[in-house]
């Protein structure tokens, strides 16, 4: 009995509700309250405090990368370096010149139009063209910055910098190729590398970059599938692979 009375006083309660929620539908919009879970983070109090502990998390983990990162990179330098036979000298880029002019080093790996910023030039005889690293640049933006501006000015953003950097890629091959014309106008000799010692030391360097796969420092198995991308590319290209 006293379930039966529930039932009707819930069936009740609602019929209430429905001719209530009728009436005010037909005077008005109603109001309906939406969850913003981003300014919830950014404005209380409770969120700030979260979104400082994950930031601080984040800049944890990207600290513990860079550090390995580092490591990595410090290792792959003196496997390389014992199996070409050099002895490195660390510098702070603003020592190099001073350590040229000095005799506390005797060769620098450097890009021709750096060395031409920098006035390294001034201080070496020769120059041998030969890749050795890969340099790069990139400008990075806060995702939380960007997604705050609207759909249409991150298309003008994406695309005006894509420009940008396009051109980038074009205008940095030319003016390489015209500051080694520059460095040999200087008076420096270009050397030309014997393409049986380049062989060697191209070996030199992939079996230093082997050995860091087995020590476990990266995974070897994506190394090689790395490897055998670059050896198609340049197959197909007509550059040298790792034979």
């Amino acid at each position: 009995m006293r379930r039966s009375k529930k039932i009707l006083a819930t069936l009740a309660a609602t019929a209430l509700l429905m001719t209530i929620l009728s009436t005010v539908n037909a005077q008005e919009t109603i109001k309906i309250g939406v969850f913003d879970p981003q300014r919830v983070s950014e404005e209380t109090i409770e969120g700030k405090r979260i979104q400082a502990r994950l930031e601080a998390l984040r800049d944890k983990r990207q600290t513990e990368i860079t550090t390995e990162e580092r490591a990595i990179g410090e290792a792959q330098q003196q496997l390389t370096q014992q199996a070409l036979s050099l002895s490195p000298v660390t510098l702070p880029l603003t020592d190099v010149l001073t350590g040229l002019q000095t005799g506390l080093i005797d060769i620098v790996a450097i890009p021709p139009y750096v060395a031409l910023i920098l006035q390294w030039h001034t201080k070496v005889k020769y120059v041998t063209r030969l890749p050795l690293v890969y340099t790069f640049g990139f400008m990075a933006v806060d995702k939380r910055s960007f997604e705050k501006i609207s759909p249409g000015d991150q298309a003008v953003v994406r695309e005006v910098m894509g420009r940008v950097y396009e051109n980038f890629n074009k205008v940095n091959l030319v003016d390489n190729d015209a500051a080694f014309d520059a460095l040999l106008n200087s008076g420096i000799e270009s050397v030309e590398l014997d393409e049986e010692e380049f062989i060697k030391t191209r070996k030199v360097l992939l079996e230093s970059n082997l050995q860091l796969g087995e020590q476990g420092k990266f995974s070897k198995d994506l190394y090689d599938e790395m490897m055998r991308y670059i050896d198609e590319y340049r197959g197909q290209h007509g550059a040298i692979g790792r034979n």
